[in-house]
């Protein structure tokens, strides 16, 4: 992995200034787009998600993807997981500005996921390492960060050539995080200059970010929630291209360690549950250019791999 650290004041006005004017275009510069459009319908746009049953369903668009969730939906696992399947699968080079994880808790997950196992070897190490020189970048900051330092920070992603890039989290991002009419305009700001930065590079910016008021459903499953749940303002549901809601079922989580870590016989109901509930599933709440929008259950596998049926053990990862 390449890491980004420090950035210097020009470099951080250099991104501001990109970010402040969207590019300014002719019909005749989308020709080809619009006739395609205009003879087809819109087509799904962007990079795939890791699970091939939503690739005709659902892409990561250039502009803002929003990953929102309440605590322990597992969001910084699942956009770990995107940023690396895309880094193999779509051959384009990935950028992280993660301010909740460092760089060790990184490089591990994204290890455990390209193994598909709890305990990957060195060697597999060695050769994620070498592999992932060049095609994963890592911006070196941990903790709340100034909104004009991570745009600087998106703005050298796209400097560096990559496509997709996950800003993990914008409560980090000191732009207010309120419900007051100044968090929310900081906030609109922000995602606005975010989208300006990605259009300029034409790459997709994963953001993540959490529900207003997580809660408990009766029966264990964590609540999804809806668009609107989002935290802070509703302009960034508007500003953003697609809105993916993750949410967890603890109840399922539960019993799987009840049986396996301390030796519980579960009843019959009880194993049930377990063989008829995904793990954690996506719930795609916004999605300007496709027309699904719907659930993608997932289940967990080793590695902290998230897969689209119980069956599937992970990423087909190898180094050839």
């Amino acid at each position: 992995m390449n890491r980004i650290e420090s950035l210097s004041s020009s470099e951080v006005h250099e991104a501001m200034a990109i970010a402040q004017s969207h590019r300014i275009n002719s019909f005749s510069d989308h020709r080809e787009a619009i006739i395609d459009q205009l003879k087809n319908g819109k087509q799904v746009k962007g990079l795939r998600l890791p699970w091939s049953k939503v690739h005709d369903e659902v892409g990561l668009p250039t502009g803002v993807t929003l990953l929102a969730g309440a605590n322990a939906s597992f969001k910084s696992t699942l956009a770990s997981q995107i940023l690396l399947w895309a880094a193999k699968f779509e051959d384009v080079k990935v950028g992280l500005a993660s301010f909740e994880m460092t760089i060790a808790d990184i490089g591990g997950l994204m290890t455990q996921q390209s193994a598909c196992s709890d305990n990957p070897t060195t060697e597999w190490y060695d050769r994620f390492e070498s592999w992932s020189e060049q095609k994963i970048f890592i911006f070196d900051q941990l903790g709340s960060i100034s909104p004009e330092k991570v745009l600087g920070a998106v703005h050298a992603f796209g400097t560096a050539g990559c496509k997709l890039v996950c800003v993990d989290s914008l409560m980090m991002c000191s732009v207010g995080g309120g419900d007051n009419s100044s968090s929310m305009e900081n906030e609109r700001a922000f995602v606005s200059s975010l989208i300006g930065i990605a259009r300029t590079h034409d790459m997709a910016v994963i953001l993540v970010h959490h529900l207003r008021k997580p809660s408990q459903q009766a029966n264990g499953q964590q609540y999804v929630g809806t668009k609107w749940d989002i935290r802070g303002s509703g302009q960034i549901v508007d500003l953003a291209a697609l809105v993916l809601l993750a949410s967890s079922d603890s109840k399922k989580t539960e019993l799987i360690q009840k049986r396996d870590k301390f030796g519980v016989t579960l009843t019959d109901q009880e194993n049930e549950y377990i063989q008829k509930h995904s793990c954690l599933s996506l719930q795609v709440a916004k999605n300007r250019y496709s027309a699904f929008e719907g659930r993608i259950n997932l289940w967990r596998q080793k590695g902290r791999n998230h897969t689209g049926s119980e069956t599937i053990r992970g990423m087909n990862f190898d180094f050839d």
